[in-house]
C-alpha cells in the first residue's frame, strides 16, 4: 500500500512538473527500497538527496548537452554559409563536450547511489570523479566504437570499478 501509494505520487508530481520531481522521486524509491533491509540488527538506511541528484542531472547533464546543442546549431548555420571546416570543427567540439559531459555524469550518478548507513557506518563511493574518468571513458568509447556490442562488459567493468572505491566507514570494500 505504502510503495503503490509512493509510486502514484511521484508518478504524478513527475507529470506535473515536467519531470523537475523525479530525482525526489527516486530517492524516495531508494529510501523506501533501503528502509526495507536489514541484517541482524542493523538496519539499511539511503542519506542521498534528490535537490543533490537534480543539482547533478542539471550540472554534469542538461547544461553540457544544451551547449552541445548550440554548437551543433552553429555548426548548421556555418555550414549553410559555405565554411565546412569550422562546421565539422563545431560538430567535433560539440561530441566531445557529450563525451565528457556523459562521462562525469556517470560518475556522479553511481556516486549518488553509494550514499547509505549500515550498522552506524556510511558506506559512500571512496575516490574523487577523476580517479574513475578514465576508466568510465575508455568503456564508454569501446562500446561506441562496437556499435554496442561491447556495451554488456562495458558495464560490468565500469560496475566492477565503482565496486573497488566503495568504503564502510574505516574499512574499503574488496569486490574481486
Amino acid at each position: 500500500k505504502e510503495f503503490i501509494w509512493l509510486v502514484i505520487k511521484g508518478s504524478m508530481l513527475s507529470c506535473i512538473t515536467l519531470g523537475i520531481y523525479v530525482p525526489w522521486f527516486i530517492a524516495g524509491l531508494m529510501r523506501y527500497f533501503a528502509d526495507g533491509l536489514s541484517h541482524g540488527f542493523s538496519r539499511l538506511s539511503f542519506r542521498g538527496k534528490g535537490g543533490r541528484l537534480f543539482s547533478v542531472i542539471v550540472l554534469a547533464l542538461i547544461v553540457p548537452m544544451v551547449v552541445a546543442m548550440l554548437l551543433i546549431g552553429i555548426a548548421t548555420g556555418v555550414n549553410l554559409s559555405g565554411e565546412s571546416g569550422v562546421a565539422i570543427l563545431c560538430v567535433l567540439v560539440a561530441l566531445l563536450v557529450m563525451i565528457v559531459a556523459m562521462t562525469f555524469y556517470q560518475i556522479y550518478y553511481y556516486g549518488w547511489y553509494i550514499n547509505l548507513t549500515y550498522g552506524g557506518r556510511r558506506i559512500v563511493l571512496g575516490c574523487k570523479a577523476g580517479a574513475l574518468f578514465w576508466t568510465v571513458l575508455g568503456e564508454m568509447v569501446l562500446s561506441f566504437l562496437s556499435l554496442g556490442i561491447y556495451l554488456p562488459m562495458a558495464l560490468l567493468r565500469i560496475y566492477r570499478a565503482f565496486a573497488r572505491e566503495i568504503v564502510v566507514g574505516d574499512k574499503l570494500i574488496d569486490a574481486r
